[in-house]
């Protein structure tokens, strides 16, 4: 993948994620105070919109992205992008509530050249 190819990867991959979280206030996933990739009630974290359903399996949570990316080698992630999503996820984790996370996606999208979804 060029550098041009990435940032526009990284683009998309912002937008879904800034729409979910920001433009249409889904609630972050969790269960009792840990993340998840995908919770009970059907909720998803920043990286878990992107895991396909066919690949999710519920050995997944409780692990970094890194070691998703090492361990299910299916998702065909480069470490490019795995560092991306980690970023991501790390602000989904991090953030207690959605104004946070704005925050703080407004903060990376300004460090990377990305535009701000309306």
């Amino acid at each position: 993948m060029s550098e041009e190819q990435f940032q526009a990867w990284k683009q998309a991959t912002f937008d879904v994620v800034y729409r979910h979280f920001i433009l249409e206030r889904n609630p972050r996933s969790t269960e009792g105070n840990r993340c998840q990739y995908r919770s009970a009630n059907g909720g998803k974290c920043a990286y878990g919109l992107f895991i396909p359903d066919a690949l999710y399996a519920l050995s997944m949570e409780g692990k970094r992205v890194h070691e998703l990316a090492r361990l299910y080698p299916a998702l065909g992630l480069s470490s490019k992008q795995v560092d991306w999503f980690q970023r991501l996820q790390g602000i989904h984790d991090s953030c207690v509530t959605l104004e946070l996370m704005k925050k703080d996606l407004l903060l990376v999208a300004h460090e990377e050249g990305l535009i701000v979804p309306s």
